[in-house]
């Protein structure tokens, strides 16, 4: 019985990820430091790259990949080359993420190399080195994720050294270069991510018991979303919605990470990935 139990958990484990999804994220690995996986059904490989990646994004029907290096430079990776796009400078910069049809790489331009003031804005990878600025504040604005709608999401700082803690809330700035606060959690809350077909927008969230997952609908009236799958002792982040309605998200407990899949109906499951994967960051899902 329990054999049979056992076999069913597994099954059901790898059935999560049998939807077709492209998966994407950074893995720790003892000689290469971090390093990109991508990962296509059950079969994953790691990417090879020059030097040891801090932050990337890929192109799931290209296989191209952008990435920041442990050099700082900003780096354009396919099966064939590399190549470098920008070198480290008085600036520095992370976060890269692809625009849909790959024409734009978004950016945050750490200005002075630190993330005291930070700008959002986009380079042509066929003309690098100049910077087009959409948000610029003095301030800190991190993790964009692209919207539907022309405009972005991000994570806003908006107190820090005066509050005795971080105070980190959810914007959206709109293509017409307006920005609104979404969410008011009065705590660190970062790594949005959005659903365009359910109108659902994800972020992580600091509590006292670890980082949880909260879901917001953003035809409601609220500005707290509600979390989603939570379990003690652990904590999760890294948000990514599988287009379905429903959303992966990287889980750390105690010895190892994972990737767990919660479905349209509320219902969560850890993927069955190598056990060398046991390291995770930057989880990034194209369905």
């Amino acid at each position: 019985m329990r054999f049979s139990l056992l076999f069913l958990f597994l099954v059901h484990s790898l059935c999560a990820y049998e939807h077709g999804e492209v998966m994407m994220f950074l893995t720790l690995e003892e000689k290469r430091g971090w390093q990109i996986v991508r990962c296509e059904r059950e079969r994953c490989r790691i990417i090879s790259t020059s030097l040891e990646v801090q932050t990337f994004d890929c192109m799931s029907e290209s296989k191209t990949c952008v990435y920041v290096a442990s050099d700082g430079s900003l780096r354009i990776v396919d099966s064939k080359t590399e190549k470098t796009l920008l070198e480290k400078g008085k600036d520095g910069y992370t976060q890269p993420r692809f625009s849909k049809d790959g024409t734009r790489i978004w950016l945050v331009r750490l200005r002075n190399g630190n993330s005291k003031k930070t700008e959002i804005g986009w380079i042509d990878p066929r003309r690098p080195s100049r910077f087009h600025t959409v948000l610029q504040r003095h301030s800190t604005d991190l993790d964009p994720w692209l919207g539907h709608e022309g405009g972005f999401y991000y994570a806003h700082v908006s107190c820090a050294e005066g509050c005795g803690r971080i105070i980190q809330e959810i914007w959206f700035h709109g293509p017409a270069g307006h920005s609104r606060q979404l969410t008011l959690e009065n705590r660190l809350a970062h790594q949005p991510s959005f659903d365009p077909v359910h109108q659902t927008l994800y972020y992580s969230v600091y509590t006292l018991e670890g980082y949880r997952i909260r879901k917001l609908h953003l035809a409601d009236s609220s500005c707290r979303g509600h979390t989603i799958d939570e379990r003690p002792d652990v904590s999760d982040a890294w948000p990514a919605p599988d287009g379905k309605g429903g959303l992966y998200f990287v889980r750390t407990g105690r010895t190892r990470d994972s990737i767990v899949h919660c479905d349209d109906t509320g219902s969560c499951h850890p993927l069955m990935l190598r056990p060398d994967f046991s390291t995770i960051r930057n989880l990034k899902v194209n369905p």
